[in-house]
Formats: C-alpha cells, structure tokens, sequence
C-alpha cells in the first residue's frame, strides 16, 4: 500500500530522525491535520505526494522560528514542476493551533479540498504569516496531486463532486 521508494527517500530527507506511518480511518485532510497537531510532536510538517524535498529541507524547516514554516522552494524548478505554494508543503506549529484552533473538518468531510484554504485565511485573520526557510527547497512537482491524475473517469466524477461539496462549505462559511 505504502510507495516504499517514496518512504525511503522521505528518511533520507529526515537524515536519520525516525518515520511513523499513521493510518487513520477518516481519510480527510482536516481529520489528519487535527490529529497530528494533538497527537504528534511540536512540528508537524505536511505536505502532498507531489513533493520532492531536498536533502537539507526539513532540518531548515524545523530549525526556522515562525509558527507557520513554508521552504523558499527551488533555485531551479523542472520543467512540469513549480516552488511550493503555502498549503502544499508546510511545517505548523503547536503555537500556530494555540492561536487559531484547529482544522475545520466539516468543510471537506473524509477527503481534502478547501479545508487548507479555510486554515490559510484564518492565519491570515489572526496576523499569522508564513515563515520562509532560507535555503530550504523543495519542488511541487506538476503543481498538483499525482493521485487523481491517475483517476478512472468514475473516480474523476466523485473527485468533482466532493470538490463542488467543498468549495460549496468554504463558500458558505466565508
């Protein structure tokens, strides 16, 4: 189930710091994030399964003050790639959840759409900026979620739909 290829470079990225895999039952991004802010360490680092970290990334990341720590993405992007955008690749703080709360789980109910934009927009409301790593990079490779590009056209239709239910909750809320 686990791409073991991809664990394998995220510990050599993490240069000997041990790797948990966490499966929860909630597939949904709010539900994980939420989680991890209660159950997990100081730092949590997030980020899709469309990111490449360079080698000395997340030890920047993690040794960068800020409660919310985004890398300055990549000196020299691949062609098909792009820098990092905020909510793909970031590290959040406990301080950061201290002063906002956590992720709104009704907004993408067991799945992963707006609820990172409603997170972004209530930092921004309560004067949280995004930190930038000073030389750590890391690239966002297509600029997007290899997952549902490998989508069946049955799956692409619920990914739509759950997407449209999303964006609807945002919407309604802001």
């Amino acid at each position: 189930a686990y791409d073991s290829v991809r664990i394998q470079a995220v510990q050599h990225a993490l240069n000997g710091i041990p790797l948990e895999i966490v499966t929860l039952e909630d597939p949904g991004g709010a539900h994980a994030g939420n989680w991890f802010l209660k159950n997990g360490p100081d730092d949590m680092v997030s980020g899709g399964d469309d990111i490449i970290f360079e080698p000395t990334c997340l030890e920047r990341m993690t040794a960068t003050e800020g409660d919310v720590v985004i890398p300055e993405g990549a000196p020299e992007v691949p062609e098909g790639a792009r820098t990092i955008n905020p909510a793909a690749c970031w590290l959040i703080r406990q301080s950061c959840a201290a002063k906002i709360g956590y992720w709104d789980e009704a907004i993408a109910p067991q799945y992963h759409y707006f609820d990172d934009s409603d997170y972004i927009r209530r930092m921004t409301l309560a004067g949280i900026a995004h930190t930038v790593a000073k030389g750590a990079h890391a690239i966002h490779v297509n600029g997007g979620s290899q997952t549902y590009r490998s989508y069946t056209p049955s799956q692409m239709e619920e990914h739509q739909r759950r997407f449209a239910i999303a964006q609807g909750n945002y919407v309604r809320k802001w």
